[in-house]
């Protein structure tokens, strides 16, 4: 038996590595057991890759030769040099990144190991030192660990939650504000908060940005392991996402205009060239929570109030155009919770328990109490109560409305002096296409972030009967109380009911 036939995780002059051979990095640097790191041949390619420790599942390798050749050989020779020698007898050179100049073998003992950080690195030490020397980098492979290393799973060369950046050929790891070392005798074992993060925690009456506030670390991110991205956003919008997103750990922006939000763990962790920033959300003074939330009580729930209705013929479903559906919009106090209501001009199956909404049109603008919606001669115009446009249809300015319908297929349509129509809900879809609709190729359809709950799940639930003309004409008003039908006069049912999203700000 020979221990040279059998290394574990270095090599010295005159040994050889053969192909099925393996180097296992150890643990720490004070930890011999097996390690993160392993250099091995794949058919005649060395490759250097991290493993799934403590089992051996292999990670995709950060390193490899190019080579292929089985049967080749990696050859420390007697004058410190390593190459990696085919069958055929090829010298190939490795992409060595050089530290210090070799020294002679006469004066200077060698040996290449596989360092706990996943670098395979050439050491030298003088011989017949006084004790006051230490091993020296010669040189080492791959040439930055921190961005070679780049997988899906697996924390790179540092643990989780750190930074990798390279310092004198050797990679150092460094725990970001409010965070420390799981192991404080391992650097290269990862960060944990010192304080609670994720959602559920604290007192539910409390507003995110007061409990938390975003630390800027520039030049750092952990590429991979988003879950979303917001593009293109300003970077005060992305502290804002990511201070009120109680799943958002850190956000990363760039001078793309990208904001990339990410969960702890984090993996990968690297310093990077450019105007990268991560912002880091680290706890408002002292870290004591008093325990989970306490659930949000029924009472607290958004609120959709119906006021206009009209007939679809088709499916035997009735159809309504709503100006007033108010979500709730809940805004967190420390010492109290208001509620603002935000009313929503839409169109919905009327007779269908769950007013499934089928178009609307400022989910992103949302409206105040007493917002008004009317027909003028040149648009479909939807107004706050200081009579400012919160939405309009675009209609052509050249064009002449003579009234507006609600049709039996769920289609509203403004129409024009020469009955054409000059605007369609149909043409503006938002999520829902219908039957006899059609989609064109430039159209998109984008879903909502909520749905409303049916009334019966709701606070209360109360019927009027209301009626009206078929047909409103330019210059009227419609209201909460001003309905368009088409067709019978029918109940209208003005109800109050839950959403099942609150949208926090």
């Amino acid at each position: 038996m020979e221990s040279f036939k059998n290394p574990t995780d270095t090599m010295l002059p005159s040994q050889t590595l053969e192909s099925g051979t393996v180097l296992f990095s150890s643990l720490s640097e004070t930890n011999f057991s097996t390690g993160r790191f392993e250099l091995y041949f794949d058919n005649g390619d060395l490759r250097l890759r991290p493993l799934a420790w403590p089992t051996e599942f292999k990670y995709n390798p950060y390193f490899s030769s190019g080579t292929s050749a089985s049967g080749s050989q990696l050859v420390f020779n007697g004058s410190s040099h390593i190459n990696l020698i085919q069958t055929n007898g090829t010298i190939v050179q490795l992409p060595w990144k050089s530290q210090n100049v070799a020294s002679s073998v006469a004066t200077h003992y060698y040996r290449a190991t596989i360092d706990y950080n996943g670098v395979f690195t050439q050491y030298a030490y003088p011989r017949g030192n006084n004790g006051e020397q230490s091993w020296s980098i010669v040189q080492y492979i791959p040439e930055n660990v921190c961005y070679a290393i780049f997988n899906d799973l697996g924390s790179g060369s540092c643990g989780y939650n750190s930074y990798c950046r390279m310092s004198n050929g050797r990679p150092t790891c460094t725990c970001p504000t409010g965070y420390s070392l799981m192991d404080q005798n391992n650097p290269f074992g990862g960060c944990k908060p010192n304080f609670p993060l994720g959602c559920g925690l604290g007192d539910a009456s409390e507003n995110l940005e007061d409990l938390y506030e975003l630390q800027e670390l520039k030049y750092v991110n952990w590429p991979l392991g988003d879950y979303e991205r917001l593009h293109p956003y300003s970077e005060d919008e992305c502290r804002t996402s990511c201070l009120q997103d109680c799943m958002c750990d850190v956000a990363i922006y760039n001078d793309n205009s990208d904001c990339w939000k990410k969960r702890i763990p984090l993996g990968n962790g690297r310093v990077e060239i450019g105007n990268t920033k991560a912002l880091m959300k680290v706890r408002k003074g002292p870290w004591d929570y008093p325990g989970p939330a306490s659930s949000i009580d029924k009472k607290d729930k958004s609120i959709l109030l119906g006021s206009l209705s009209g007939s679809l013929a088709l499916n035997a479903f009735l159809l309504i155009i709503v100006p007033l559906i108010l979500f709730f919009k809940q805004k967190w106090k420390s010492d109290r919770v208001t509620q603002q209501y935000q009313p929503l001009l839409a169109i919905w199956f009327h007779k269908i328990p769950d007013k499934t909404i089928v178009w609307s049109a400022n989910g992103d603008n949302p409206a105040q109490q007493g917002s008004m919606l009317q027909i003028t001669a040149t648009d479909l115009l939807l107004t706050d109560p200081s009579d400012q446009r919160i939405w309009n249809g675009e209609i052509n300015p050249t064009a002449t409305v003579s009234y507006g319908a609600m049709l039996d297929t769920g289609n509203f349509v403004l129409i024009g002096t020469n009955s054409d129509y000059l605007w369609e809900s149909f043409k503006n879809p938002i999520d829902t296409i219908l039957p006899s609709q059609t989609l064109e190729s430039d159209t998109v359809l984008f879903s909502r972030l909520s749905k409303p709950t049916s009334p019966e799940e709701g606070l209360s639930f109360i019927s009027t009967m209301v009626t009206s003309s078929s047909v409103r004409l330019p210059g009227q008003l419609i209201s909460s109380i001003n309905l368009i039908l088409v067709g019978e006069r029918l109940p209208v049912v003005l109800s109050l009911f839950s959403m099942n999203h609150l949208i926090s700000t």
